[in-house]
């Protein structure tokens, strides 16, 4: 009898450990993706709390502008993961903060109509998903050409722009100039573009540092990031690496009012 009720016990714990939230996008991907990036044996929790700000459909799958809204009681958070089901290059950045920050936001490329994931990492270890579905009305963000008329600037320019905001709080904005090859667009002799994309991004001040990134291709080219943070803004220092070593950065003095 004892032997038979310590059995269930530890049935219904496995059961427990092993019980995952139902994906309120109803992605079939969602399980492998979450055991990918976030981990097999993460803890996930969906987390309307975490406001994840894009359209619900999007004309230019090259270029697609997001934004994720913190929670105060997440801005002691670990890291951000942007994650894309149904692109080819799913990861899209992998965010470690320094400090609190209120939202980040950045460009993205949307192969096709699919769920966009933002998941932050708690102090605890649990990671908080928000999810949006986005229609996607013209397909191939990673794998065409981008529009005519888009010029690439000298590759690893940066540019900074820094913003006062309402009591004392500032928006960092990061522009890097960079093709953001993902190795998927054909061209019409038939040559693949190889992949060549920006790897890593640093951003600090003179209190230290602000944030570390991890980048792929799925960002937009010339990526555009933005930091909000809860106070005024001071010296700033962006400098990062790209895919085939290209070291680049780029300082701003002072914010605009």
């Amino acid at each position: 009898m004892r032997s038979t009720m310590l059995f269930a016990v530890a049935a219904l714990l496995i059961t427990a450990a092993n019980a995952r939230e139902v994906d309120p996008a109803g992605s079939e991907l969602w399980e492998d993706l979450s055991g990918a990036y976030l981990g097999e044996d993460a803890e996930v929790t969906f987390d309307d709390s975490i406001r994840l700000m894009m359209a619900d459909r999007v004309e230019s799958a090259h270029e697609v502008p997001i934004m994720v809204k913190v929670p105060h009681d997440l801005r002691d958070m670990q890291e951000i993961v942007l994650l894309v089901d149904r692109n080819p290059i799913q990861q899209v950045a992998r965010i470690t903060p320094h400090r609190r920050i209120e939202s980040v936001g950045m460009n993205i490329r949307l192969e096709e109509s699919t769920p966009v994931r933002a998941a932050i990492l708690d102090q605890s270890g649990i990671w908080h998903v928000a999810t949006k579905s986005v229609l996607v009305m013209s397909a191939g963000g990673c794998s065409s050409p981008p529009p005519d008329g888009a010029v690439v600037a000298a590759v690893g320019d940066v540019k900074i722009k820094q913003f006062e905001r309402h009591g004392g709080a500032s928006r960092l904005k990061v522009q890097i100039h960079h093709p953001m090859d993902t190795g998927f667009v054909v061209l019409e002799d038939g040559d693949v573009v190889p992949p060549y994309y920006v790897e890593t991004v640093r951003i600090e001040d003179e209190q230290g540092v602000i944030a570390d990134m991890l980048t792929w291709a799925a960002m937009s080219r010339d990526p555009t990031i933005t930091i909000d943070l809860p106070t005024e803004g001071q010296a700033v220092r962006v400098s990062g690496n790209d895919s085939q070593g290209l070291s680049f950065e780029g300082s701003e003095n002072a914010p605009v009012m």
